[in-house]
């Protein structure tokens, strides 16, 4: 699905609470019993009824208390609930969105109204985060991937202040990577995942620093998204690609990289900057056709892995980071993920992972798409 700048809808609710998980309350109390095991006591004639007495009595509190307890789960079981859920640690998360028929964003959407199936089998769906039901708690690793040709250089476009302002400080959980290609030796992996901003400024300093190069769009970006191909449990993945669209390797194994996306459970959100220059009319007509078709490959890529991509026409703005940061973070704010833990068996054959609305009337799921090895 692709969004201008301008036209992004309102997003859902900020995360709040922890998850809650559900075996709360199986764990056995490790206080001692308030039965002395060392007494002895005495049965006889005298003691018999007074001890009959007691044994009622507590037969009479336990079953009090399971009668108010089963009362308590029913009422539970029928109110909502704003906990997000997690049963297990060995978790596969998708991320997706629920879109209306009317092409609205769904914000409400329940943990009863999905379908999780791998391999077409169904699967039981013990994590669910998001909208303004469930609060986001998984953690968030944002991958920015520039471009550094010329159309990305010029002062002030790449400002990391704005790291805090527009997502840092927002979303707790969450975490910033930046990486840079330019030429045959790239990409370059100029900082992991962190919220140092002493760090992310100085690996913007040497994005801002490599020289102009070729220009290995698509063959980056399946390198990154292979280097991310072993899933973590408890992270959610977006990679950000900000770049003109141009590549001197031809698209064709854009589905590579989409392939190797989808196993790392990570989104792609393709930035298209300098899109007017790069189709200016002083170019040869079947030169323009193919920068159109370049152009249109690298934005398609969003849709299939549960991401957007977002269009700059013209000359890209003074604040280009500022921009793309304020819709990363509006998306994090809608986006759903999903969890169930994959049956933990040998083998490394991909396993397809797919969510699915059980009611087609109440619209479509975008992206949603991943797949598992185990």
């Amino acid at each position: 699905m692709r969004e201008d700048l301008e036209t992004v809808r309102p997003a859902s609710l900020p995360p709040g609470d922890s998850p809650q998980s559900l075996s709360n309350g199986l764990q056995r109390s490790s206080e001692p019993s308030s039965w002395d095991c060392g007494t002895r006591v005495a049965l006889n004639s005298n003691t018999l009824p007074l001890f009959g007495s007691v044994v009622g009595l507590i037969f009479l509190a336990v079953a009090h208390a399971g009668t108010a307890q089963k009362s308590t789960d029913q009422r539970s079981a029928s109110e909502p609930t704003n906990a997000t859920f997690r049963a297990d640690a060995n978790l596969a998360l998708v991320p997706f969105q629920a879109v209306s028929n009317e092409n609205d964003m769904i914000t409400d959407l329940r943990a009863d109204e999905i379908e999780v199936r791998e391999d077409g089998i169904s699967q039981k769906v013990v994590s669910f985060e998001g909208g303004r039901i469930y609060p986001r708690v998984s953690n968030i690793e944002v991958h920015l991937l520039f471009d550094c040709s010329g159309s990305i250089q010029t002062p002030g476009l790449l400002n990391p202040r704005v790291f805090s302002a527009n997502l840092l400080d927002e979303f707790q959980h969450a975490r910033i990577a930046i990486w840079g290609f330019s030429g045959p030796k790239s990409p370059k992996y100029f900082t992991v995942p962190t919220r140092d901003l002493a760090r992310l400024n100085r690996a913007l300093e040497k994005v801002r620093g490599m020289k102009n190069g070729s220009t290995p769009l698509y063959r980056s970006l399946l390198q990154v998204a292979r280097r991310l191909s072993k899933p973590s449990s408890d992270s959610v993945r977006m990679i950000v690609v900000v770049s003109d669209g141009l590549s001197n390797v031809g698209p064709s194994i854009a589905d590579g990289a989409i392939r190797a996306a989808q196993r790392a459970g990570a989104a792609l959100f393709p930035v298209l900057v300098n899109a007017q220059a790069s189709n200016s009319s002083s170019r040869p007509p079947e030169v323009a056709e193919r920068v159109l078709a370049f152009q249109k490959v690298f934005t398609s890529m969003a849709e299939p892995t549960g991401g957007r991509s977002f269009e700059f026409p013209g000359e890209a703005p003074g604040d280009l980071l500022n921009q793309i940061l304020n819709r990363i973070s509006s998306v994090i704010r809608r986006d759903y993920i999903a969890g169930y833990s994959p049956a933990l068996v040998g083998g490394h054959n991909p396993h397809k992972v797919q969510v699915f609305l059980k009611d087609n009337n109440r619209g479509r799921i975008v992206g949603g798409v991943r797949y598992v090895q185990h």
